[in-house]
């Protein structure tokens, strides 16, 4: 077993210090300072590559074995973007037969000549609440053409239940919607 030196026993220290100090210190950029044309390389070679991909890229090349917390590191230090290109969903088949269509697929015309009470939507929306804990489900029947609501229920499901509050057929059934603004009914 070696002896300390005598300023170390002193003061009573390790060894490990004066390794420590003694040593010359290299910042991060100055350590790595080999890896940013290999990077650039990479990464626009493959755009849709993210760090975990890079990583083994260079291994792989280049022979860098590096961590990826590391590599994370070094694009934040030389401001390096992993410029991911996403790629587009597949559009649906309605979508497809609408865009089939091009410009004669007008599906609003039908309804411009429409009055109130003819056409009516419904939407339904999620509202979260006790720190999102919680979620509950407001259901509408809105106009096409005055876009006043009609009818609403809040419910913790997004069923129709409007007008079947107080009704006697409850939820048995489907129930006719009675408008709370005039009162007329729809069934």
């Amino acid at each position: 077993m070696q002896r300390l030196p005598p300023a170390l026993v002193a003061v009573d220290l390790g060894r490990w210090i004066c390794y420590y100090d003694c040593n010359e210190k290299v910042s991060y950029e100055e350590k790595h300072a080999y890896l940013p044309p290999d990077l650039e390389a990479i990464t626009h070679q493959h755009r849709e590559y993210r760090w975990r991909r890079v990583t083994i890229e260079l291994r792989r090349l280049y022979g860098h074995h590096l961590n990826h917390k590391v590599l994370k590191r070094l694009l934040g230090v030389w401001d390096l973007r992993l410029t991911r290109s996403a790629r587009r969903t597949k559009p649906s088949r309605i979508h497809q037969t609408i865009q089939s269509f091009g410009g004669r697929a007008n599906l609003a015309a039908p309804l411009k000549g429409m009055g109130p009470f003819q056409v009516m939507c419904t939407d339904s929306t999620e509202l979260r609440f006790a720190d999102a804990r919680q979620k509950a489900h407001m259901t509408s029947i809105i106009d096409h053409v005055s876009r006043m609501a009609y009818g609403w229920d809040v419910g913790g499901s997004p069923q129709m239940r409007i007008g079947s509050v107080g009704h006697p057929a409850g939820d048995r059934g489907p129930s006719p919607i009675r408008c709370y603004v005039c009162g007329h009914v729809f069934s």
